[in-house]
């Protein structure tokens, strides 16, 4: 679990400096991992294990700084290609227009939508196929639910920017649980 929490500061925060908050995140992924392996099927749990890693690093670091690294984003892809059974040209088809409504939404409102949740919504995409349409449906309104329950509780305003990486996180899961993956994946 060390040697797992050190490979994960090296490999994330190189060249950053210290913080308690880093370092838990990185002994955190490293005991969850330990404790994922063991109720993991063994033919494909290293491909479970490793996007559930992923995610949780994604949620953690845009929930604590608000961004997302391109790093983690890339490996979204990987992961998501190997555990879901969508069609080459679905893949591509729905990267490409989910990307593409992102980055118009993007455009059209600055500052509404980071440039790291347009691409991890893209790259999900294009791992998962239009099956993570419905999974970033829910994502959307449990996104949606947590921002209302916010702004009535008067926690933050309309002008506070709140990490939207969480959700997309989320959506993967579900994707996964929806498609049947997990299912097959997971000892549930």
């Amino acid at each position: 679990m060390i040697a797992g929490a050190l490979f994960l500061w090296l490999f994330l925060f190189r060249g950053q400096a210290f913080s308690w908050k880093r370092a838990s995140l990185c002994v955190c992924a490293s005991g969850a991992s330990l404790l994922s392996a063991l109720f993991l099927v063994p033919e494909k749990h290293w491909l479970c294990h490793g996007l559930f890693l992923v995610l949780l690093a994604i949620t953690w670091i845009d929930v604590h700084e608000l961004w997302i690294p391109d790093v983690l984003t890339l490996l979204v892809v990987p992961f998501g290609y190997l555990l879901s059974d969508a069609a080459w040209l679905e893949r591509c088809l729905c990267g490409t227009l989910l990307g593409g409504g992102f980055w118009l939404l993007r455009m059209l409102w600055p500052g509404c939508i980071g440039w790291g949740d347009v691409k991890l919504c893209t790259a999900a995409a294009f791992a998962l196929g239009v099956d993570f349409l419905y999974g970033l449906q829910l994502g959307v309104i449990a996104a949606g639910g947590h921002a209302g329950i916010l702004l009535i509780r008067k926690r933050v305003t309309l002008q506070t920017r709140l990490p939207f990486g969480p959700w997309i996180a989320l959506s993967i899961v579900l994707t996964l649980c929806i498609n049947g993956c997990a299912q097959r994946h997971f000892l549930l």
